[in-house]
């Protein structure tokens, strides 16, 4: 109805620039640091880009994937701009992440819009990128995975300019796209992979000296890994090497399909969560990779949209094959979802179980496509198709914003630095240790001691965390601890009450802040 009163506003491309670009924004920072995701991870960058803008150490490697295999040193500098801009400041990350993730459902829209040349599936997609729980949930975390679906976007929107024009368009920036994702993290590898499927498959012209700086490009991009290599005793040619040694790790996956079938049944299960959230309604339940929190996730998805997922997904695999008009969008996106697909069913044979959701973050914005593709073919071939397909987005985002306002988090950012500054406020500047017990919720701490003026001299992540992130102490193991405690899990419940008791006879002060307990120990007690 306002398109017909307002038709210049509604098809106006400013009008829903700026209109979904404040949407997502503002759906996103609700909640900001109370929802903001904090563990593991984000300790190891947040000291990353310590290491380089404080102590004025350069890395010369990036983040590694499985079984050692690194990557260059490019998102830990870009990590670094982030935190430079909020001036080490860890509440400010939720803004610039809330910022970047807005930019990338205007960019579905404009992508979408110019590969399918419809403005309909453009601002479809749009829609359902900027208010699908599950894109806000991973807008909750500042890493890789944030700029992951930018470098797919990008990536879909210059071959489609070398397909539709038959001539080479913008290939240095494809090169600088292609060189940032190859050292991003591991689901960005899909994307050299598209280029060079789609190069065979449609031959679109590549003049040689464009070629040569592409791959000098590469090369210069990854010096840095060469020269660590040099330093350290061939470490990452040694760590390559054993990987191709142990040979693939499942290899009976392959004659009992169980590794063909998971590999594709991930698809429609995030699909269907990208639709409804399923699950722990809590941003940490959303993501950490726990056993019994992928349980509750996987168990709780309707299977009624699991249905729906494999039918819209069926659609579009038949389209993209059977149909002989030509779709230069919809072959990209096709095409990456194989690729996407194999990837996963290779990495699993090689890396072992790695079925995570987030693999599939890179391929939101081909979720988003393909299921406005089908809402666009279901508008056009029924009656009465364009109330209903309003109907079912108007659905869509009433469910998942009712999601988004029930969700909370008891151990992102927001909780652990009350702990933190809890435990800074009773110790004072005193030398202490760190220790952190309980369920996979236990990371998440260290860069928040040194952030409120104490950084332990030894730390539970020791043995993970240095030399890398920060150097280990020389100084004896001081008698006043500090000691985060959250449930365990049922596996880990015998052993964790036996160190829990220990703690609670050496503790002097102890306070619960939500469901994090913190315990002031001494040793000496």
């Amino acid at each position: 109805m306002l398109t017909y009163l307002f038709p210049e506003i509604f098809k106006s491309t400013k009008f829903w620039t700026l209109f979904i670009f404040a949407i997502a924004f503002v759906v996103r920072i609700h909640g900001g640091s109370e929802l903001f995701f904090w563990n593991i991870d984000e300790d190891r960058f947040a000291l990353t880009a310590k290491r380089i803008l404080v102590d004025h150490r350069p890395v010369l490697i990036g983040y590694s994937l499985p079984k050692d295999i690194y990557l260059g040193p490019i998102f830990p500098y870009i990590l670094s701009i982030w935190y430079a801009i909020a001036r080490m400041n860890p509440f400010v990350l939720p803004i610039i992440a809330s910022l970047i993730t807005a930019a990338t459902s205007v960019l579905v829209y404009y992508v979408g819009k110019t590969i399918f040349e419809s403005k309909k599936i453009g601002v479809y997609a749009s829609l359902l990128y900027a208010f699908s729980a599950l894109s806000i949930v991973y807008s909750k975390v500042l890493t890789e995975l944030t700029i992951a679906p930018i470098l797919a976007l990008f990536t879909y929107f210059i071959i489609y300019q070398n397909l539709k024009y038959r001539k080479s368009v913008n290939l240095i920036w494809l090169g600088l796209v292609l060189v940032l994702a190859l050292q991003n993290e591991g689901s960005s590898f899909s994307l050299l992979v598209l280029v060079g499927v789609s190069w065979l498959i449609y031959r679109f012209k590549t003049p040689l000296k464009k070629l040569a700086i592409f791959i000098s490009m590469l090369v210069i991009s990854n010096i840095t890994l060469l020269i660590f290599d040099l330093r350290h005793e061939f470490f990452i040619t040694k760590a390559f090497l054993n990987f191709f040694k142990g040979g693939p790790s499942n290899v009976s996956h392959l004659f009992d399909m169980e590794n063909f079938i998971r590999s594709l049944e991930i698809f429609p299960n995030t699909l269907s969560r990208f639709l409804l959230l399923s699950g722990e309604k809590s941003i940490s339940g959303q993501i950490l990779p726990c056993r019994e929190l992928l349980s509750i996730r996987e168990i709780t998805i309707s299977p009624l949209l699991i249905i729906l997922s494999l039918i819209i997904f069926g659609y579009f695999i038949v389209k993209s094959i059977l149909n002989k008009k030509k779709s230069i969008g919809r072959q990209i996106v096709f095409i990456h979802f194989v690729i996407m697909f194999l990837g996963l069913f290779l990495f699993n044979l090689f890396m072992g179980d790695w079925f995570f959701e987030w693999i599939l973050v890179i391929f939101f914005p081909g979720f988003t496509f393909i299921v406005a593709y089908f809402l666009k073919d279901f508008l056009r071939k029924f009656k009465y198709g364009h109330f209903f397909v309003l109907a079912a987005i108007a659905i869509f985002v009433f469910i998942n914003l009712k999601t988004l306002y029930s969700i909370h988090d008891s151990y992102g950012l927001g909780a652990k630095t009350r702990a933190v500054k809890y435990a800074v406020s009773k110790i004072g500047d005193k030398p202490f240790y760190l220790d952190s017990i309980g369920s996979c919720h236990t990371q998440g701490y260290n860069y928040l001691f040194w952030h409120y003026g104490n950084f332990p001299t030894h730390s539970y992540t020791d043995d993970i965390f240095t030399p890398a992130y920060y150097q280990k102490s020389d100084l004896p193991k001081p008698p006043l601890g500090i000691v985060m405690v959250v449930k365990p899990s049922e596996d880990g419940l015998n052993e964790f009450q036996k160190i829990y008791a220990d703690y609670k006879q050496k503790t002097i002060e102890s306070k619960k802040i939500g469901k994090i307990e913190v315990l002031i120990v001494n040793e000496k007690k």
